[in-house]
């Protein structure tokens, strides 16, 4: 790669007499830092105040770290808890939908005998067989189209008295009987004031003509204490949780207090504490009532008897049963999981006290050792300063030996070689004059590779200057500056527009040449060269690149690619050191940025930095 930095010296090294002139008049540098070392010395004092509030701060971080793994405890405690309680309603949901389903299959069988669909003799000993087999029921019935109780089972004491009356105005008869499907009644009183569910099934007969004629229903009642005592009561969350199951329309079917079972949700809490608002619940409710399952939280108003304002979590799930949507939640005051990670916050508490006492016990240590140590590590930095000169003076006198030394001799064999090919070129064989041209080619070359050397040798040892610069600015005056390589192509350069950004011009006028030198060079064997400079913006920072049509590379060898001395091209193709590049991203990271490259064979290369 073509390195396009010159010494403009000549080789020669101007700093030299500045130099020893300069160690003439300034003071010798130790007697002046020892004698600051003596000044600069503090009393011990500000080194403990700098280790308390050092422990200070340690134990203040500690206790916050402490707060917060506690919340997160708390947190993770109230979900795993949310969680257990869904799980225990969703078993309780399941529970209830098979025994509903039990039930509707039993009445399915009994709808199929023929006996039962013409109510004929013999009926109540198949609805008695039946009536053993599902799960437990207050009474099946077998009304006629018209809603007219023609049979029941059992068939005693005062459910005689009711064969031959008219339930057509039921809403579970009438809803059976345009539906054609099982239906599930509201939650009803019964003849003699008892609370009743009811599962109607309809009864289709054939009548002459083939077709299905509907010809009554079979009813089954049951008690919904039945589900509260086997489902519901048994469900508790905690110590003090339970579970309660609302129908479509908010009735509590059950629950874990008796009195509550056949009121409505939205209205018994207010009869129980009128003084709190239950906006959060109602909507939970509602959202119950829609068929959703969820987790949340509320303030309920009463809790086992216990009055007052106790928040509660709550997680609940819909129960499907036939077309209509009821809802199992399982509730628990927020103090049960209080109460189980009170228990841990005590053991993190004990911990978090011995971590303090270590750490008070580690800045009196440390205070100790540190102030012993840091008296050791003052020598130990004035001795290494001390070094950092010897080895900065013996790099100063390398360079001077490389400019001068080094080149006087190539300039010398340069020269020689020159009037030998100018004044016996005709003494001299072919063989002889390629001996010569070689010569003067090795030693032309080594001197661009001094040069190359000792110019990214300052790169990274002078200043940098920084201020805002236009880099459109930079790369047209670097562009002009090598008009040698280019004035004699064909070569469509363009420049993009670029905002302006802090960094040393200087540096990046280097950085520019180089990579527009590298960019001529290798698209020298193009009819048309193609170099664009431009920028664009890529996860929020701004990426500059020097785009060619050249030659190329090959990708695999791209970790060679700012090595010193690599080179991917052969030198009788194309000339250079090997230094250009490595200087460019010397002076890329000294901007705090990075370069990379991207490349074809034989197509293109385009060179990426930040800044």
């Amino acid at each position: 790669m073509l390195s396009v930095l010159k010494n403009k010296g000549g080789g020669k090294d101007i700093n030299k007499n500045k130099s020893t002139k300069e160690s003439f008049s300034k003071p010798n540098p130790l007697k002046v830092e020892a004698h600051s070392y003596h000044k600069d010395r503090r009393p011990p004092t500000l080194l403990l105040v700098f280790v308390i509030i050092l422990t200070l701060a340690a134990i203040i971080t500690t206790i916050y770290l402490s707060n917060r793994n506690h919340r997160e405890i708390v947190r993770l405690a109230t979900e795993q808890f949310n969680q257990q309680q869904l799980i225990l309603a969703r078993s309780a949901a399941i529970a209830i939908e098979y025994f509903i389903a039990d039930i509707e299959d039993d009445m399915l069988t009994l709808s199929k005998l023929p006996v039962v669909q013409k109510m004929e003799p013999g009926i109540l000993e198949k609805m008695e067989i039946v009536f053993g087999g599902i799960p437990p029921q207050t009474s099946s019935r077998r009304l006629d189209k018209d809603g007219i109780l023609r049979y029941i089972y059992p068939f005693e004491d005062w459910s005689k008295e009711l064969v031959g009356i008219d339930y057509s105005q039921e809403s579970y008869f009438q809803k059976a009987k345009e539906t054609g499907e099982v239906v599930i009644s509201s939650l009803v009183i019964n003849e003699v004031g008892e609370r009743r569910l009811r599962v109607v099934r309809p009864v289709y007969i054939e009548n002459d003509k083939g077709e299905k004629e509907f010809n009554g229903i079979i009813v089954c009642s049951f008690d919904p204490e039945i589900l509260n005592t086997l489902y519901i009561s048994p469900i508790i969350s905690g110590k003090t949780g339970y579970a309660k199951l609302l129908n479509e329309e908010g009735i509590f079917l059950a629950h874990y207090e008796r009195e509550f079972i056949g009121e409505n949700a939205f209205e018994v809490r207010a009869e129980m504490n009128p003084e709190l608002s239950y906006d959060a619940i109602n909507k939970i409710q509602e959202q119950m009532m829609a068929g959703q399952e969820g987790v949340d939280r509320y303030i309920s108003g009463w809790h086992r008897g216990q009055s007052g304002k106790i928040e509660k979590l709550i997680a609940y799930t819909p129960v499907h049963i036939f077309n209509k949507v009821w809802s199992v939640a399982v509730c628990a005051p927020v103090e049960e999981v209080e109460w189980i990670t009170s228990k841990a916050y005590q053991n993190e508490l004990y911990n978090l006290g011995f971590i303090i006492i270590l750490l008070v016990s580690a800045g009196i240590f440390f205070f100790i050792v540190f102030y012993r140590w840091s008296q050791s590590l003052k020598q130990e930095i004035e001795m290494r300063k001390q070094a950092e000169k010897k080895l900065k003076k013996a790099h100063d006198a390398f360079s001077y030996s490389v400019s001068h030394d080094l080149r006087a001799p190539l300039r010398a064999i340069d020269g020689f070689s020159k009037m030998i090919h100018e004044d016996y070129s005709n003494i001299l064989d072919e063989q002889g004059q390629h001996y010569l041209q070689r010569i003067r080619a090795a030693t032309q070359n080594m001197g661009q590779l001094i040069d190359d050397l000792l110019d990214l040798s300052r790169i990274g040892r002078q200043p940098m200057k920084k201020k805002l610069v236009n880099l459109e600015t930079i790369i047209k005056k670097a562009y002009q500056a090598l008009r040698p390589e280019w004035k004699d192509r064909k070569v469509n350069f363009i420049v993009y527009a670029c905002p302006s950004v802090s960094a040393d011009p200087n540096l990046m006028r280097i950085a520019f040449m180089n990579l527009l030198s590298n960019a001529l060079k290798f698209t020298r064997k193009q009819t048309i060269a193609e170099i664009e400079v431009g920028c664009t913006k890529k996860n929020n920072q701004m990426v500059f690149f020097v785009k060619d049509n050249g030659i190329g590379f090959d990708m695999k060898y791209v970790d060679k690619l700012f090595v010193p001395f690599q080179r991917l091209h052969r030198e009788e193709e194309y000339e250079g050191t090997g230094v250009g590049l490595t200087t460019v991203q010397r002076i890329i990271h000294r901007h705090g940025g990075q370069i990379w490259a991207e490349s074809q064979p034989g197509s293109k290369t385009t060179f990426y930095f930040t800044l």
